[in-house]
């Protein structure tokens, strides 16, 4: 029997985000990704230039400060050889001490507003100082000087001392050899302190930038000094490359650009340092305005795209909306032909598919309600036909009766046997129109089910007491296990005697004489099940889906030794699957079958019955 369809709404989609969300979070990555590596590229590139910048500006200012030293130290080691050649300075070195004409020629070689040089010293080689101008030195000076002195006597070259740290000054020794006839006879060592030059320091400022430091060191020494001629302290451990820009690690983890310059023939060294963090903020700065501006492109192109998703997903979304009213039944479902021709082409074919989907709908309802009224015509039949057959039926039942009874003349013992013959074949017969009868109905849809609670104890009872007879009569011996006392199902009472009816008599049929068949009801968490095995012939695993189809019996040959019409598992099944139920079966051949009928467990909110569950003792009938 063909039925309408049942419509079904459209489920909501299970594919993951839409176009409209999955195209502006496409472009977003895109676009990040974009602004990113553009960034980083861009970063990359400025902060190598700025840093090759910096590092060539001060390059470039320690060239400049490291030619200017080396030309003023010149200078001044000049005005020294000067006065070591003059011949009062050999006089006084070889002769017995220093004259007056010694300390007028040393006086006139101070140049007015030379506020560095503190003094003069002449020595012999032998290490008797001849000449003294200015200030004592303290202990640290004639201690460098003496150092100083030395390196001449064993070089005969001029000499330079290292920059050294006295009270709040930086004090430096230069001597030069006193020759006679070629050989050096004693030393003139001039004292000086550096002094502070507030023009060159605005100068480097200007150039470099404000947080720039110049330093002085020399080598072999710890000691530095500042650019304003005091001591300071070390800003990091000198490298041994000179000449050369290199990235310190400073005091707290600060990093420094450190450019270190010697000054040519001296041990000094003037060593520039700018911090890393100055030098990196116009990169960094330029980063963050790369970032705004990419963070601005991002949020417009991720409007876009959304406007664009929004724009091509909107046909999309109709044509959806107008498929799940489609699924819904709604079967004059149409969509605009508008947009690309991609869109238009899925919107004509839609249109076209809702037209024949409608047209075959309209057909089908219209078969549909044919078949209905055919087949309520055929129930009707069917009612009918077994109304006017039963009267007949009925009929040959009551004479047959009044015959055996002798009411129309005595009849002989073989006349009551054929008699008995004619009745069980009027039973047979009625039993098969009531199966067919039952079976169009249930096929119909037409069953009706009064559903309450049902205590199978008393339900397998009453079909043990309808069989019991028939068992004994064949030499089948009929067993019944206790039933539980919660055995109680939800279900409609006849239709569920019916059932265990069926399958008990369709279990007799099947089991010869001296054979057994067992009811066992077990309670299942919310279920009942109730297994009726008998040991008869067996069914062949091929026809074990088989059984429950009408008119289907496993012995369907002409020569069969059991007669029916094959209806009984069939409406067994159906009326048990209308009880939300289940009725299945485990077979083999020459074994036995175990028909097992399980029910929903009734619940307590339910009505009760009347009749109560009474406690079952196990009864065999039969032999």
């Amino acid at each position: 029997m063909m039925r309408p369809p049942s419509p079904t709404i459209a489920s909501s989609p299970t594919g993951g985000p839409s176009l409209e969300r999955r195209l502006p979070l496409l472009v977003l990555a895109l676009v990040a990704c974009v602004v990113a590596g553009f960034s980083v590229a861009g970063y990359r590139e400025v902060r190598t230039a700025t840093v090759t910048r910096t590092i060539e500006r001060l390059e470039g200012v320690a060239r400049e400060l490291t030619t200017s030293s080396a030309r003023i130290g010149d200078a001044r080691v000049g005005v020294l050889r000067a006065l070591a050649a003059d011949p009062a300075i050999t006089q006084a070195v070889v002769g017995s001490g220093a004259s007056a004409s010694l300390a007028a020629r040393i006086a006139a070689a101070h140049q007015p507003g030379d506020s560095t040089r503190l003094g003069w010293e002449l020595w012999t080689v032998a290490g008797e100082r001849r000449f003294r101008s200015g200030v004592a030195p303290s202990p640290r000076d004639s201690a460098v000087l003496a150092a100083t002195r030395a390196r001449v006597a064993d070089t005969d070259s001029v000499q330079r001392s290292p920059l050294y740290g006295v009270a709040d000054g930086v004090g430096v020794w230069t001597a030069v050899p006193v020759r006679v006839a070629g050989r050096t006879v004693g030393v003139l060592a001039e004292q000086r302190r550096l002094g502070r030059s507030p023009r060159t320091e605005e100068t480097i400022r200007q150039l470099i930038g404000p947080d720039v430091r110049v330093l002085y060191t020399s080598r072999g020494s710890s000691e530095w000094a500042s650019l304003a001629g005091t001591p300071a302290a070390a800003p990091f451990a000198r490298p041994a490359t000179e000449d050369s820009a290199v990235l310190v690690e400073g005091a707290r983890g600060s990093r420094y650009y450190a450019v270190q310059a010697n000054v040519p023939r001296t041990p000094w060294l003037i060593v520039l340092l700018q911090p890393e963090s100055t030098v990196l903020r116009r990169p960094q700065q330029f980063l963050r305005h790369l970032l705004g501006v990419g963070a601005l492109l991002l949020a417009v192109a991720t409007l876009g795209a959304w406007l664009l998703s929004r724009h091509v997903t909107r046909p999309l979304r109709r044509i959806t909306d107008a498929s799940a009213a489609l699924a819904g039944g709604d079967y004059a479902q149409r969509v605009a032909v508008k947009g690309g021709a991609e869109l238009a082409g899925l919107a004509t074919t839609f249109n076209a598919m809702a037209a024949q989907l409608g047209d075959a709908h309209a057909t089908l309802a219209e078969r549909n309600a044919a078949l209905l009224r055919a087949n309520e015509a055929k129930v009707e039949f069917l009612a009918m036909m077994s109304h006017e057959l039963r009267t007949p039926l009925n009929a040959i039942a009551g004479y047959t009766e009044l015959m055996t009874l002798g009411l129309r003349g005595p009849v002989t013992p073989e006349q009551v046997e054929d008699l008995e013959r004619i009745r069980r074949n009027k039973d047979h017969l009625v039993s098969i129109i009531a199966d067919i009868l039952n079976f169009s109905r249930a096929d119909a849809g037409a069953l009706r089910l009064a559903i309450t609670r049902v205590p199978l104890a008393a339900v397998v009872s009453d079909a043990v007491d309808a069989l019991g007879h028939q068992f004994a009569a064949k030499g089948v011996r009929l067993t019944v296990n206790p039933v539980p006392d919660d055995s109680i199902v939800r279900g409609d009472r006849e239709k569920v005697q019916q059932v265990l009816l069926n399958v008990l008599s369709n279990a007799l049929s099947f089991t010869e004489a001296d054979g057994e068949v067992v009811i066992t009801t077990v309670a299942i968490d919310q279920a009942v099940r109730v297994d009726v095995r008998d040991t008869g012939i067996g069914i062949p695993a091929e026809r074990l889906d088989d059984i429950f189809e009408p008119f289907v019996q496993v012995d369907s040959s002409r020569t069969r030794r059991v007669g029916g019409t094959g209806l009984g598992l069939a409406i067994a099944r159906t009326l048990t699957s209308a009880m939300g139920g289940s009725l299945a079966v485990v077979s083999a051949v020459g074994v036995g079958s175990t028909f097992s009928l399980t029910l929903p467990r009734a619940n307590v909110a339910e009505s009760a019955l009347p009749d109560a569950n009474a406690t079952q003792q196990a009864r065999t009938y039969g032999r």
